[in-house]
């Protein structure tokens, strides 16, 4: 366990259950989940975001930090799995782990869009520490439990099946929402007092 950025909070936080866990006192069965990708969170704000204000897909840093993925919607339906495992700490995820770059690069593909480098420094001005040394991070996960893996129907296997059915749903939610209406120059017709 070598915690990076927000994990490292999260570690903090399961201290005490590990040691019940240890000391027998409890039955004990935590999840990590990797990068949970779904419409909103850091997906949105780091991916999607950009994309919808320049027209291209970031890769961040150089590119080359691995990424183990989950899609929400299979995160629930593994932990709903859970209670069938012995008492211990599941890596939920799913498909091989893949380079920010290969992300970038199939996001890119199915947006029909090109990749721009993004430099981790303009990361932590805009964002934070914490989101810069994130999206540097290198997290490739594995697990104890292949079983779990083989008997679960993934609806998205792959990262390119995770980020078909994301961006999918972003477009929906950009066609569903009505933008605000922008300041104009033009005058009402009729003035209120």
């Amino acid at each position: 366990l070598n915690p990076a950025a927000f994990g490292r909070y999260y570690e903090r936080a399961e201290r005490p259950w590990i040691n019940c866990q240890k000391e027998s006192v409890l039955k004990v069965q935590l999840v990590r989940p990797p990068w949970i990708l779904g419409p909103g969170s850091w997906f949105k704000a780091f991916y999607w975001d950009h994309f919808l204000q320049t027209g291209r897909v970031p890769v961040y840093g150089n590119g080359s930090q691995h990424m183990s993925l989950i899609h929400v919607e299979d995160l629930g339906g593994m932990i709903a799995r859970v209670p069938e495992m012995t008492p211990g700490v599941l890596n939920l995820f799913a498909g091989n782990p893949i380079t920010q770059h290969e992300f970038s690069s199939k996001m890119a593909e199915i947006l029909n869009s090109a990749t721009e480098n993004i430099d981790l420094e303009y990361v932590r001005q805009r964002f934070g520490s914490a989101e810069a040394e994130a999206l540097g991070a290198s997290v490739p996960l594995t697990t104890k439990y292949p079983e779990l893996w083989k008997t679960h129907d993934f609806r998205y296997p792959d990262a390119e099946a995770m980020l078909s059915r994301t961006i999918s749903l972003l477009k929906s939610e950009e066609g569903i929402f009505t933008k605000p209406p922008q300041k104009s120059s033009v005058q009402p017709l009729i003035s209120i007092p």
